[in-house]
């Protein structure tokens, strides 16, 4: 009778050391998509010069009770993982808030979770709709953040072909 004997100690390891790298890749994949989505939500994001949209501004104190100051809307995004907060904080900061409250959280996320890329300033909701267009006038960013969103299988494939993915 012939017996044979294999070790499969090397082939355990080298399946483990796999699992690990893909993993690690895709997770780099899914912050560096939802990274660059995030930026282009950010440069569309509309308002920005509450001298040349001053009516806007004083329209949104009255509707909202927020400071007549640029940067609220582009420094209040948010990327959170399975789960959504309520009642953030807004900012002033604008877009470097959003980027860097982006960058502090992105460790956070494990693969399998959800993602969440919302905005806490309440009108801006309304603009992404254009639930009712003429809220903001004539500012320009029109259902930007469905662009954004529509633009993400680009930017995904690009992030899977960088980590090796495809």
């Amino acid at each position: 009778m012939i017996q044979f004997k294999i070790d499969s100690t090397a082939l355990t390891a080298s399946i483990k050391e796999y699992k690990m790298a893909l993993s690690l890749a895709f997770v780099k994949t899914v912050q560096g998509t939802i990274g660059e989505l995030l930026n282009v939500i950010l440069q569309a994001n509309p308002v920005g010069d509450s001298m040349k949209y001053q009516s806007f501004y004083l329209q949104r104190q009255q509707y909202s009770g927020y400071a007549p100051r640029e940067g609220l809307s582009s420094g209040s995004w948010i990327v959170e993982y399975d789960k959504v907060t309520p009642d953030r904080e807004v900012s002033y900061g604008g877009r470097e808030a959003s980027k860097q409250r982006f960058d502090l959280g992105k460790s956070e996320f494990k693969l399998g979770d959800t993602i969440y890329l919302h905005n806490s300033v309440d009108y801006i909701t309304r603009k992404a709709a254009d639930s009712d267009p003429g809220f903001l006038g004539d500012i320009q960013g029109e259902k930007f953040v469905m662009q954004a969103v529509r633009s993400s299988y680009a930017v995904a494939q690009k992030y899977l072909t960088q980590n090796n993915l495809m």
